[in-house]
């Protein structure tokens, strides 16, 4: 990490997941970012590692899994 800030983009494609995903972490464990520059969140190297524990054991106790959809959840019935 070249940087002392990550946005949320910049965690992403250095963990290679989606932006959805770093999102639904940071939400979930509620990281809030340290700074912000405009629209930009900037998350430190601390936080960059939490993001990245929760990514590697997303089943983890205390961690919360990534959503699932089960298959034909539709709401229909035959």
């Amino acid at each position: 990490m070249a940087n002392q800030f990550m946005t949320t983009g910049e965690i992403a494609d250095e963990l290679g997941v989606t932006r959805d995903r770093v999102e639904y972490i940071v939400r979930s464990r509620k990281i809030g970012p340290v700074s912000r520059a405009g629209n930009y969140r900037l998350f430190n190297a601390e936080q960059v590692e939490q993001i990245r524990q929760v990514n590697a054991n997303p089943g983890s106790p205390g961690t919360p899994a990534a959503p699932t959809h089960a298959a034909g959840t539709g709401g229909t019935t035959n």
